[in-house]
């Protein structure tokens, strides 16, 4: 990786590869796009020209890390495997921050012998806006981002749920 030249092109061209429609990877692609987004704060141009050395240190981590996803599984069943009680709830956090804001939706099971048995179903997330915007705001459109996952869920799952929980950590968005 230390002889080659990273340029904006080759960059987004890694980034596109990436396939996840249900999120399970979104603080990687987050990630990502946040580095994208820094490599255009600096003196270069254009799609073709070299990235400083800081910039393309930073993408060899990144690029690294997703190597070691090479192992990496997620079991896409939305049953558990034990008896349950009833129908299931579906709750979804959401969250906003400076760099990026998202949300993350669970399915929740009783189980018959005590407990309950959880599984992320999808999560999904975006980068703030380059602009100065306050971090209620950006805490709102998590929530908002919630309450689409939670629409989209509710509509497109052949899944009827006892109760939904949208949770945020804001008192704003409340």
């Amino acid at each position: 990786l230390d002889t080659i030249k990273f340029t904006r092109r080759m960059l987004l061209a890694n980034i596109a590869r990436i396939f996840d429609p249900a999120g399970f990877l979104i603080p990687l692609i987050l990630q990502s796009k946040i580095l994208m987004r820094e490599s255009w704060c600096g003196s270069i141009t254009g799609w073709d020209e070299t990235l400083p050395e800081e910039q393309s240190k930073r993408w060899i981590e990144f690029l690294s890390s997703l190597l070691q996803l090479k192992n990496v599984t997620f079991p896409r069943s939305l049953w558990p495997d034990e008896e349950v009680v009833g129908l299931p709830s579906l709750v979804v956090f959401s969250d906003g921050a400076a760099s990026a804001f998202g949300a993350a939706a669970y399915i929740r099971w009783e189980l018959s012998r005590g407990g309950y048995w959880t599984r992320l179903i999808m999560a999904k997330g975006k980068i703030a806006p380059k602009g100065l915007i306050s971090i209620p705001r950006l805490e709102l459109n998590g929530a908002v981002l919630g309450n689409r996952v939670r629409n989209f869920l509710k509509k497109e799952r052949n899944l009827k749920f006892s109760k939904v929980y949208q949770l945020v950590d804001s008192s704003t968005v409340l």
